[in-house]
């Protein structure tokens, strides 16, 4: 008798061994999604935290908001925030300024921008005096004051809308996108300075 398999039990294990392969194939596709999907769920809630303390912490001790707000949520609120820094030292305290100024802005990129500047009449490489940012001069002298950043880095990406509003209480809202996560984030900051 010849010992051997028959096209029939051939088939059966062959069928057997593509319904592993398929189940496992899935199992490992379904993992690897669920993982991506919690990465992006992670990197959003993450990233809107970090923006939202940054945020909450330099306004509270704001001198001066300089950005002209509406005081109520008008739709179309500007996407960016300058302000007097309230902190002390500066770290260019050895510039030798009263004035120092922090800008936040949504880039076309979808990255919030933050920028450390202060404000001068000359040119920007050879400024030695610094001002508040609405000095002027002499009258009738045409110099506009103008800002001179001394930094500027990318504090937060994954950024679809940022918006600023409100006089004593800023209203900040953001909202973040990463592959098919969403999140919307609103927090309300009293400078305590201003």
């Amino acid at each position: 008798m010849n010992k051997g398999f028959t096209l029939a039990e051939l088939l059966v294990i062959l069928a057997i061994f593509v319904i592993v392969i398929v189940g496992i194939s899935s199992t490992l596709f379904l993992t690897k999604k669920s993982l991506t999907e919690s990465r992006n769920i992670s990197d959003v809630n993450h990233e809107g935290r970090k923006i939202l303390e940054r945020l909450s912490r330099e306004i509270r001790q704001a001198k001066e908001i300089v950005t002209e707000l509406p005081q109520v949520d008008a739709g179309d609120n500007p996407s960016e925030i300058e302000f007097e820094d309230g902190h002390t030292p500066s770290p260019y305290q050895e510039l030798g300024s009263d004035f120092y100024y922090i800008r936040y802005f949504l880039d076309e990129l979808g990255q919030i921008r933050r920028q450390y500047r202060v404000y001068c009449f000359d040119d920007c490489e050879v400024c030695q005096e610094f001002y508040r940012w609405s000095e002027t001069r002499l009258e009738g002298v045409e110099e506009e004051i103008h800002p001179c950043n001394l930094t500027e880095a990318t504090i937060s990406r994954h950024i679809t809308n940022l918006e600023f509003f409100g006089k004593d209480l800023i209203n900040i809202k953001v909202s973040l996108e990463k592959g098919d996560k969403k999140l919307n984030l609103k927090t309300k900051v009293f400078g305590r300075n201003l």
